[in-house]
């Protein structure tokens, strides 16, 4: 999770289908299957926030200044083809806010709309459920339905001694999910399977990209076979494409810090280890996107050098796998941008989150001292 840089675009939104593009020929007799994120929407589920710090210009450029200003233009864009369904705290002044901001930005339409879901953090990818569809859209059965994985907070409540706060309860135990049963009626399943849909990538018709990392430390009790048998079932897909390592500065910050440039130690905010939707994703039927980091970069950043190598890795991998039906990957590689890095100190939101690992000491070693945060 990138806890405040990937706020600018807010990867961590959840995608419910309702149009049938149907998946491919059936394998078992499973009428469900895990659609493609490119297949016709119904909506798009945003969790509202009122995070107002300050983003650094160099994030922005001259775009929106706050973590909520972000997602209100994020929603008045999709909005444009999509219903956007905002989820706010009861109680809270998300709702009060979120609408100050559509008044700014001059919206006065009728495809954003707030459903009151109690939540802690933004990032619905995660906390939010992974969207089955139904196979025949014939009658009038319900077409879409949710599996909720166990959120074990990124991995960090794998260990009890990794988190010593009150962020150990946040979403934790999850019931986003669940309040959406209510809301909307949709039947929910609750598999025995921790994990997040950020690391996963569907094509709709059967296969999965996932993590291997990822994956084995959510759920360390199992085997590899174990955890593909379990995880097929819970996600409704017949196969699995399994990439390694992520790209470094989403390191599990309990992990320590990651290295800089002339020897200074980095923090990453809040990683997850190595979610593929921070560099992979099927952008078709058996083709993958995946980062590539430039020679240059390499050359400039240490940390960006184990990136690098961690994809070519990742290419290895997918280049000697195919999708559901045998055939091989194409896999198409997209430059990164430059590594950024902000300095932070104890005042920001992201701190008070780190300081909550006792592996970093960071509550006992950092005042008001400036910490350089990926």
């Amino acid at each position: 999770m990138k806890q405040f840089l990937s706020m600018s675009i807010l990867l961590a939104i959840l995608i419910a289908n309702a149009v049938a593009t149907i998946g491919g020929d059936d394998k078992d007799d499973d009428e469900w299957y895990a659609p493609a994120y490119w297949e016709k929407q119904e909506a798009i589920y945003l969790l509202a926030t009122t995070e107002t710090n300050v983003v650094p210009e160099k994030i922005m450029e001259g775009g929106p200044t706050t973590p909520i200003d972000v997602q209100a233009n994020l929603a008045v864009a999709l909005a444009m083809g999509v219903q956007v369904r905002v989820l706010v705290t009861p109680g809270s002044d998300q709702h009060v806010e979120f609408k100050k901001r559509l008044n700014i930005l001059d919206y006065s339409g009728d495809r954003i709309s707030f459903h009151n879901v109690t939540h802690c953090d933004i990032w619905t990818r995660d906390t939010g459920p992974i969207w089955i569809k139904r196979k025949s859209t014939q009658g009038t059965v319900p077409q879409v339905k949710m599996v909720k994985p166990i959120f074990s907070l990124w991995g960090y409540l794998i260990n009890a001694s990794e988190v010593n706060g009150p962020w150990a309860s946040c979403d934790v135990p999850n019931l986003v999910p669940n309040q959406l049963k209510s809301l909307f009626d949709i039947e929910m399943e609750t598999p025995q399977y921790t994990s997040e849909g950020g690391d996963k990538s569907f094509n709709g018709l059967g296969s999965v990209v996932m993590s291997k990392v990822v994956e084995m430390q959510r759920n360390p009790k199992l085997t590899l076979q174990q955890l593909e048998q379990l995880a097929k079932e819970s996600l409704h897909v017949q196969h699995i494409i399994w990439v390694g390592e992520g790209v470094g500065d989403d390191a599990q910050s309990f992990r320590g810090p990651v290295p800089g440039k002339n020897g200074e130690n980095l923090y990453t905010a809040i990683g997850t280890g190595g979610h593929v939707d921070e560099f992979a994703r099927f952008v078709g039927p058996s083709t993958v996107l995946l980062a590539e980091v430039s020679e240059r970069q390499r050359a400039a950043s240490p940390l960006s050098n184990i990136t690098g190598m961690r994809l070519d890795q990742d290419y290895k991998m997918l280049k000697e796998q195919t999708d559901q039906d045998g055939k091989p990957l194409t896999v198409l590689r997209l430059p990164v941008p430059d590594e950024l890095v902000i300095k932070m100190d104890k005042n920001d939101g992201t701190f008070s989150l780190l300081a909550q690992l006792p592996a970093l000491k960071l509550a006992t070693t950092i005042t008001s001292s400036p910490t350089t945060l990926l």
